[in-house]
This record gives structure tokens, sequence and C-alpha cells, in this order.
């Protein structure tokens, strides 16, 4: 290489060096100019936001705004709260933004989770009542700490629903926390422990509470499942909704079944799953206010336990809801204007009593129920169930969407049509691939259905997890 070349590259590092340099003082001035970008920004923000018609708000109204928004959109108080500065006092500054806590327990999250909760708890205190919903989804978790923060705060809790999959000592873990427990503001306790080998639990309902022994005054709703079937509260005339699970409790004695809900004067739901009792009076129990049924027998398809709803005042409801029943024996509901039949197989010998036993019906949801389909569109008289105008339809199967199309075409030939059809995803494809779709159209005002059934009661609007449609626990 010669000097000439030599002294080129000298003179080229020697640009490049003064230019790298001068980069270098560049950059720290660009970072100096956003630095104070920044911070103009940060104090230019609120100013522009308390010019915003938004902000013109009182801190009341725009509360309220965000509250009626969580009632659709759950996680309103997390999304606001990256808003601005006062957006995020605000919400921080609203219990009740706070006081709907919903805990998923998972594999490795519970730390995070037992935060989240006491974070919530926290945020919605000292006064605001809340709703917790707990899902506990790991069966070696002990969940002990979250049921300890909560004893501390059940005092405020207004809403208490907890569902336990696969653990096996989970009922004896809710009976241990809640059993000495004073809730002065719970109005409704949803209770369900799943199934799992060799679990603990409570085997038999006692004669005296086993949770709440200290009381539970404002009780008005009560759900027990699985194997927390029976862990029961004390009971009182307030209560107005009552689920009982009997798959997983010896059968209680009549004397029992009897005194518990006599205690009750003022139920109007009940819902029994699975239970079984011994031999009862004939004296029917006095439930004045009782206007809706659910019921679901032991086994799949099994016959209703006579003991059970022979006890019950059943000509006084207007709602009932069977599931995997298989007959109703002599059974009669004059007054139901509004029937659920979830995969009843009922017999050819039963269908005949079935149309006899509801001379009054209005509205009926059916799934899988083939004969009831044929039985509604036979020709000639008497027609059944002449008062019918609604049909809900769920998994409707292909040999029933040609008697489907029947029965309607058959009730609007005799003057006495369906005003409202609705079906499920399922239902509606099949009456698609059927080619009877556009002709119900036709025929009928065709309408979506969900694919789930609805909550029950008719008036619940977060029924959260609900046992009764699930398969049996063995």
């Amino acid at each position: 290489m010669g000097q000439t070349q030599i002294d080129s590259l000298a003179a080229l590092d020697s640009d490049l060096n003064a230019l790298r340099d001068m980069k270098a003082d560049l950059l720290r001035d660009l970072d100096e100019i956003n630095a104070k970008i920044h911070e103009a920004e940060i104090k230019r923000a609120p100013i522009h936001n308390d010019l915003v018609p938004i902000s013109k708000l009182p801190s009341e109204i725009f509360s309220d705004i965000l509250l009626t928004c969580q009632n659709d959109q759950y996680r309103t108080h997390l999304y606001a709260s990256q808003v601005c500065t006062r957006w995020r006092c605000l919400v921080q500054n609203t219990p009740r933004l706070w006081a709907e806590i919903r805990i998923h327990l998972l594999p490795k999250k519970s730390t995070a989770s037992l935060q989240k909760f006491e974070t919530y708890l926290n945020r919605s205190g000292p006064t605001c009542p809340y709703t917790l919903s707990l899902f506990v989804d790991n069966k070696k978790l002990d969940f002990s700490p979250f049921l300890g923060l909560l004893t501390a705060h059940i005092s405020r809790c207004n809403v208490l629903e907890v569902w336990v999959l696969e653990h096996a000592k989970a009922s004896l873990q809710l009976r241990e926390h809640f059993e000495s427990l004073h809730a002065p503001q719970l109005e409704r306790l949803d209770l369900n422990v799943d199934y799992v080998q060799d679990a603990s639990y409570v085997k038999g309902w006692s004669t005296t509470p086993s949770i709440f022994k200290a009381g539970v005054p404002s009780l008005r709703s009560l759900r027990l499942s699985g194997y927390a079937g029976a862990l029961l509260p004390p009971v009182s005339s307030d209560i107005t909704t009552l689920h009982l699970d009997g798959r997983c409790i010896e059968n209680p004695s009549a004397l029992t079944f009897r005194q518990m809900l006599s205690a009750m004067p003022s139920l109007v739901n009940l819902s029994l799953q699975g239970l079984k009792v011994d031999r009862v009076s004939d004296t029917v129990l006095e439930l004045p206010r009782l206007r809706s049924l659910r019921y679901r027998p032991a086994n799949r398809l099994a016959s209703p336990d006579i003991h059970c709803l022979g006890a019950l005042p059943l000509k006084q409801l207007d709602t009932l809801v069977l599931c995997e029943a298989s007959d109703l024996r002599l059974f009669e509901f004059p007054n139901v204007k509004s029937l659920v039949l979830w995969d009843c197989e009922f017999g050819v010998a039963q269908v005949g009593h079935v149309m006899l036993a509801f001379p009054a019906l209005e509205n009926l949801s059916l799934h899988s129920s083939s004969l009831i389909y044929m039985a509604l569109g036979i020709d000639g008289k008497p027609i059944w169930w002449p008062k019918l105008k609604t049909l809900c339809i769920r998994d409707l199967v292909p040999s029933e969407v040609s008697m489907l199309l029947r029965m309607v075409k058959h009730r609007k030939s005799v003057n006495y049509p369906l005003e409202l059809v609705t079906m499920d995803q399922g239902s509606r494809r099949r009456a698609q691939r059927e080619k009877v779709h556009v002709e119900l159209a036709s025929l009928v005002d065709l309408r979506w259905a969900s694919d789930v059934p609805e909550p029950w009661p008719d008036e619940a609007t977060a029924a959260g997890h609900d046992g009764f449609w699930y398969g049996d626990l063995i």
C-alpha cells in the first residue's frame, strides 16, 4: 500500500470519528429534546383533559357512567384506569367498580390471584357490598388462604358463588371456614363441589346448620350442588329460590325434607336434583308462593321420586322444568304455562298422560323429544295444548325435522297456530339440510335460540355455573 493511500485512510478515519462525535452530540441533544417534549406533554395532558367536555361532568355522574358500562363489560374499570391520571384516580376511589370480584384459580397462578383478590377487597371497602365468584380449577391447590381472606370480609359479601373441580378436600375446607360465620348481607349463596374419587365430604343433612351457624338473615337464594349438597346454612322464611342436589348425600328422611321446606314459606323457585326422600305422608306441603319447579331424577331417565314430588303443591305451579325424566307417573300440572322437557324420553304409554297433564300450556321448550312432536301433529281431535303459542327447539335430530314441520302445519290448519318458534344453531342447520327451513319460516315467526338452557329462575341475570344441567357425578 502506498503512502498516499495510507494518508487518505487516516484522513477518512479522522473524518468518521468527527462525524461519530457529532452524531453522539446530536443524539444527546435529541434525548434532551424528547425529554423536554415528554415533560411538556405531561404538563399539557391534564390541562387539555380538563377542557374536554367529559371532564366537565361531576365525578359522581362519571362514576355512574362507568358503572353502567361495567354491566356490559366486566373489565371497564381496568380499561378506564389506563386513560389518564384523573380517570385512574376516579376508578381507584369508586368502590362499586371493584365490588364484582371474579377469581379463577388455575395451576401456577394462585399467588397473583390472591393479590388480585386482596386488591379488589381493599378498593371496594370498607362498607361497599361485593359479590364474589370463585372458580377453583386446581386439584392440588390449598385454597384456604382465599377462604381465610373471604371470611375476614364476609360481613360485606352480598353474593357468594364457589365452584370447585376435582378437589378431594374442598367440601371439608368450605365447612371449616364457613361453619361459624355470620354473614349479615349475604343474599345469594351458590356452592358446588364436583366429583372426585376418594373425596372427603359431609354425607347427610343435619338437624342443625353446617355452615354460617351465626346466621345469614338476608339470604334469599340458596344453591347447593355436588359434594356441597349437605352444607346447609340456616334456612329462613325469606328464601325465595332453592336448589338442592341429592346425588352425593344420604337419602333425607321425610321429616327432615318436610321441615326444611316448611321453614321456607316464601319459596317461589324450587330445584331438586337427584334427591330421593323416604316415604312421606299424603299431606301436601303448604308453600303458597311456589310457582316454579325444576326436577331431575337421581339416575338418567329414571322415574320421578313419588315421595319427593308428591309432597309438593304441583297444582299451583306455572313453570316446570324436567330433565332426563322418563315418565310423570300420574302427576298433573293444571296451571303450568311454561314447560321445559330436556332430554326426556317418554314412552308411548306416557305421552298421552303428558298431553293431558298440561291443559294450560302456552310455552314449550324441547330437547330431544320425538314423540312430543308426533303427538302434537296428529290429525283429529282433541287439539292437544290448544293454548300453546311459543316453541323453543334445541338439538333437533334429522328424524324429528319432518315431524316438526307436520306439527306446525297441522296447528295452523286447525286454527291453533304457533306464534313463535326459536331454534338453536344446530337445529337450524338440520332444518336447512332437510330443506324445510324456508317453509317453516313461511308458516311461523322463526328466530334464534341460545345453544344453552336459559338461566333459572327466569329473572336470573347472572346465574353463574349451574350444575343442574351437567351429567351424573359418578
